[in-house]
Parts: C-alpha cells; sequence; structure tokens
C-alpha cells in the first residue's frame, strides 16, 4: 500500500507540472527577457473549518429469510450530517512571481493535511421498518492527505490577488469506534454486527478559489474555499453473521473555509 501511494503522488506531481506548463506557456512564450519569471521555495500552513458530507443512507443485509413486505431482508441505516470541525495543513514547494498582472504568481507544493475526527451516527431500523427503530449507533471518522497541489494566481490589484487551486493525492481516511445504543423501550440486540474498524486509502482530489494578500513580498496571507473528494469509505467487516458486511458510508467530501499563510524563502539562504 505504501507504494501504491508513492506511485500515485508521482503521477500526480507529473499531471500537475504538466498542467502548470499549460496554463503558463502562452504567457512565457510573448514576454520579454525583462519579464521572465523569477521566484523562490515557499513554506506555509493553513487552518480550516470543515463541513464534511457523505451518503444520508445505507442498507446491511440481516439474514432473515422468509419475510412478508414490507419487511426486507435489509436493515437501514439512516446516517445524520456529521459535525463540523477544524482541519489543519502543511506544505513546502516552489513559487514563481512574473511583472505580469494576468497571471503574476504560480506555483506546485508538497501538502499534508489532518481532518480532525468527526463524529457521525444514526438510527438502525430493523428490516427497513421505521416502527422498528430501536436503536441508534455513533462512529467517528477522520482522514491524513498526503497530495500534490497548484496554485495560480490570475490578476494582481496592488496587495491582492485572486487565486485558483487544485490538488490530487492520496487521502487516507479511518472509519472506527462503531458504538450502538438501544432506544428506550427496545430490546437489547444480542448480536449486532459490531463493526470493525477500517482505514480506506483513496485516490483525491481538490479544487479551490480565494484571495490572496501580500503583507510583504515574501509574506502572504489568503482566504478561501476548497472542495475535496476523498473517495468512498466504508467501516470494516463485522463479527459472526456479519463478518462479510460492511457499512457503506457513501463518498467523502468537505467543503472547507481556509486561512492560509504562506512564506517565500529569502533567495540567498541556499
Amino acid at each position: 500500500m505504501a507504494k501504491q501511494g508513492v506511485d500515485m503522488l508521482k503521477k500526480c506531481t507529473l499531471w500537475l507540472s504538466v498542467l502548470l506548463i499549460g496554463l503558463y506557456a502562452p504567457l512565457s512564450f510573448a514576454a520579454t527577457k525583462a519579464d521572465a519569471p523569477h521566484g523562490g521555495w515557499i513554506v506555509g500552513g493553513d487552518l480550516g473549518l470543515m463541513f464534511p458530507g457523505y451518503a444520508d443512507g445505507a442498507d446491511v443485509h440481516n439474514l432473515a429469510e422468509g419475510l412478508e413486505p414490507p419487511a426486507k431482508d435489509v436493515d437501514h441505516y439512516t446516517i445524520n450530517r456529521p459535525s463540523t470541525n477544524l482541519s489543519f495543513s502543511a506544505f513546502a514547494g516552489y513559487r514563481w512571481d512574473t511583472e505580469n498582472k494576468w497571471l503574476p504568481h504560480y506555483s506546485v507544493a508538497f501538502r499534508y493535511q489532518h481532518l480532525n475526527a468527526s463524529a457521525a451516527g444514526g438510527q438502525i431500523q430493523l428490516f427497513s421498518l421505521p416502527s422498528f427503530t430501536n436503536y441508534d449507533y455513533n462512529l467517528s471518522l477522520g482522514s491524513n492527505v498526503f497530495s500534490v497541489s497548484g496554485k495560480v494566481n490570475v490578476y494582481e490589484w496592488r496587495n491582492f490577488s485572486p487565486y485558483v487551486s487544485f490538488g490530487l493525492g492520496l487521502a487516507s481516511t479511518s472509519v472506527s469506534n462503531y458504538k450502538e445504543n438501544e432506544i428506550d423501550g427496545g430490546d437489547p440486540r444480542i448480536d449486532g454486527p459490531a463493526f470493525n474498524d477500517h482505514t480506506n486509502n483513496n485516490f483525491m482530489f481538490n479544487v479551490g478559489l480565494g484571495v490572496d494578500y501580500n503583507i510583504t513580498q515574501q509574506l502572504i496571507v489568503s482566504l478561501g474555499y476548497e472542495y475535496e473528494n476523498l473517495g468512498k469509505i466504508t467501516s470494516g467487516n463485522g463479527i459472526a453473521l456479519w463478518s462479510n458486511d460492511k457499512l457503506s458510508l457513501g463518498t467523502l467530501s468537505t467543503s472547507t473555509i481556509l486561512m492560509s499563510v504562506t512564506y517565500q524563502l529569502p533567495n540567498n539562504l541556499f
């Protein structure tokens, strides 16, 4: 799995490099020698307010036979909207600067992102019958994301510069701590599925937009929005009669409001 992750990051780096070259080629071809890009290494990080999203329900086989409609041989798990949480990231890369008003800056960076564990859960409708909603359940999920990101500033006005961003990489999302609770009036579940913990390793991508503000030539603060798709996620297998079943939460995505700080290292540092 580690080798697959490294191979994926190599492919992401190649594709993002090709994309950035394609975006900048027309401008660099037309530029004079005085306009040739210069730049430097960058480091930075961001703090995000994250709004996760995934499927609103899932079905799990209950192994019952000979049921009469409307009863079904699957239990329906409702999935509540997950809790809002924070994300953190750090990145390092290279930024190119030009003297042009249009496309004045562009950069490529390696980024590590941590999405804090969010609480999720819902209710269990036995035989998919609302009248048999006897249990609720809870679990937690969190992600570590390794990606190659690109950023292009579209235009520069005074100290402000709007940008678009994009990234490709590997998301490692854990689903853990599955627990069921009896709802008042229901009978205790003797042999529930007790789904195991599971780590989902998926291809991911993100796109974003925002605005940079140059405090100095080297220090930049940003405010932006980012959409991220982290792939399909499931719990681990259940136990006993549920050993071949998993709880599927669908595709995990996040919408995040980001505040970022970027520092461009002095050229004489190396």
